[in-house]
């Protein structure tokens, strides 16, 4: 196996990892709940009460699917994520690479063996 081939890891000062190739769904969706929940810690109680009920208003659903996105028990759908940067004014969620550059400082990388 070429050594570029196999899939690098990123061990992060607080002991997480992301494999940055070969995210699963739950990965995907654990990932981008985080992404939401740190936006939402953002706000004050004011604000994060109606910042979500603007976006379950305007999403079309229960607040139980929305607070299943926050948690990471259900995935996002792409039109649920555009509302909710509309309603934040910036991006929220980046991709797996992009999170691993700002959320985790980068201790060392090494190589999977599988």
């Amino acid at each position: 196996m070429n050594f570029n081939d196999e899939p690098k890891k990123l061990i992060g000062s607080d002991a997480s990892s992301v494999n940055i190739r070969n995210e699963t769904t739950s990965d995907i969706c654990a990932r981008e709940s985080r992404q939401l929940r740190a936006y939402l810690n953002s706000l004050s109680r004011p604000d994060h009460r109606l910042f979500i009920s603007d976006v379950i208003k305007k999403a079309g659903v229960e607040r139980k699917i929305f607070y299943n996105w926050k948690y990471g028990n259900s995935r996002m759908p792409s039109y649920a994520k555009a509302i909710i940067q509309q309603f934040a004014g910036k991006s929220i969620f980046a991709k797996a690479c992009d999170e691993t550059v700002t959320s985790y400082t980068p201790l060392f990388i090494e190589h999977l063996s599988d």
